[in-house]
């Protein structure tokens, strides 16, 4: 009974059922774009709610896939560790215009991320953290010489500026006046670069390389101090010696030095050429760098023989003879004079 019943009230209104259900997906289609809010990792969203009173403040979407209402409009925040890098001019203690570059890195607060969203909004870095930065390191630069901020004191400087900077980011929650919500978190501030005007860092680094200079003739003043002094005990030493070997083994001493340093010599892989001394004090003289070429060696003096015949040396033979070794051709007897008329 109640299949027939379905059955006739399907076959009446199927046309109707058709049509609604197609309407109700497309409509279902089209708002899906406004209901579903997809949240990428490292990030969170702040909802305005059209009928409930404006941004909520007390409800973050998180990461994943979330459903609004298709009225509502739900805004992403980066919600990751970043980092931003900016320039300032500041004034220094004694007037100096100079740049400073800073690079903060900062982090949202994700509990009271909805109290930005309604105060500040998506465009709070230049709107808030920007700004604050450089007053705040205006106010610590104009505290000190440029001199000493340049060289010294920019170590103390980067901490004082995380420490206000700690304590500044806060929001008055209008939702509750007593309560002062830090809505950016600020990790670190690095004064990366500071710039001074061309002449005073010209001063500067001549100071600098004057100060390196008299440095360095403090420890060569230092050095040949102590070089005066080594020279004084090593004096002291050899007349120390001299005394202890006495004027009469003090030729034996040079000759003992002498051999040791000729053994030395003797023991080098080098060539060498020996001289041998004359006397009984004259020690083998030793030569070396046979490797460069020198004179041609001198020839034998003639002999007697060599000069009554007319020959060479002995050892060579002389132009137009016969060759080394044969003997030389005799000598005709002179001619008898002629007998007389």
């Amino acid at each position: 009974m109640i299949g027939e019943t379905l059955r006739r009230f399907h076959r009446r209104y199927f046309l109707q059922i058709t049509m609604w259900t197609m309407i109700v997906t497309l409509i279902g289609v089209y708002f899906s774009a406004f209901m579903v809010v997809q949240i990428p990792a490292g990030h969170a969203a702040a909802v305005w709610r059209r009928f409930g009173g404006g941004t909520d403040t007390r409800v973050v979407l998180r990461e994943g896939i979330s459903l609004i209402w298709p009225w509502d409009i739900a805004t992403i925040y980066d919600m990751r560790l970043q980092m931003v890098t900016e320039t300032y001019d500041a004034i220094t203690k004694d007037g100096l215009a100079i740049t400073a570059t800073i690079a903060f890195r900062y982090r949202l607060d994700l509990g009271h991320l909805g109290v930005l969203h309604k105060n500040v909004g998506p465009d709070y870095l230049r709107v808030m953290v920007i700004p604050r930065i450089g007053s705040d390191a205006r106010a610590l630069i104009s505290q000190y010489v440029a001199e000493d901020f340049y060289s010294y004191y920019r170590d103390k400087v980067q901490q004082q500026l995380l420490d206000r900077l700690t304590s500044d980011f806060q929001i008055l929650n209008n939702d509750d006046h007593d309560e002062t919500p830090v809505v950016i978190r600020i990790q670190d501030a690095l004064i990366k670069q500071v710039t001074l005007p061309e002449r005073v860092a010209t001063a500067i680094e001549q100071k600098q390389v004057q100060y390196q200079r008299q440095l360095q003739y403090q420890y060569q003043i230092s050095a040949e101090e102590q070089e005066a002094k080594r020279k004084s005990i090593e004096a002291a030493g050899i007349r120390r010696f001299f005394d202890l070997i006495g004027s009469e083994q003090l030729p034996d001493y040079l000759r003992w030095r002498g051999i040791d340093a000729t053994v030395q010599l003797a023991q080098s892989p080098n060539a060498k050429i020996v001289v041998v001394g004359n006397g009984p004090n004259g020690l083998p003289l030793i030569l070396g760098n046979l490797d460069t070429p020198g004179p041609s060696p001198l020839r034998a003096p003639p002999t007697a023989d060599a000069v009554l015949t007319g020959g060479a040396p002995t050892g060579s033979a002389p132009t137009g003879s016969a060759p080394t070794g044969s003997a030389p051709p005799p000598v005709p007897p002179p001619a008898s004079p002629p007998p007389p008329p």
